[in-house]
């Protein structure tokens, strides 16, 4: 995957901080992953999974620049919902 790949890359230029961050952050993302191969039935745990990695704050900018190339982004940097979308509900 990217993510891997850009922490390796990116290792020695991050605060502590954001090293830290993003280091939690990736194993949640590859714990969501697993969670789909094991129970992908089991949504209640990949939303829990999904809100601690929302916790862990933004990815790094090329990171969500890769994987959402073409996605409209809000100020937060969060993705927007297409038309109608706002309402939509996974609970």
């Amino acid at each position: 995957g990217k993510y891997p790949e850009w922490l390796a890359k990116n290792r020695d230029s991050l605060s502590q901080e954001e090293l830290t961050r993003y280091t939690k952050q990736l194993e949640v993302v590859q714990e969501i992953c697993a969670q789909y191969e094991r129970d992908p039935e089991d949504m209640e745990k990949v939303v829990q999974l999904m809100q601690e990695m929302q916790q862990c704050g933004q990815p790094p900018p090329e990171i969500v620049k890769e994987l959402g190339s073409g996605l409209e982004v809000d100020e937060n940097g969060m993705p927007k919902m297409p038309l109608g979308a706002e309402g939509c509900s996974v609970m």
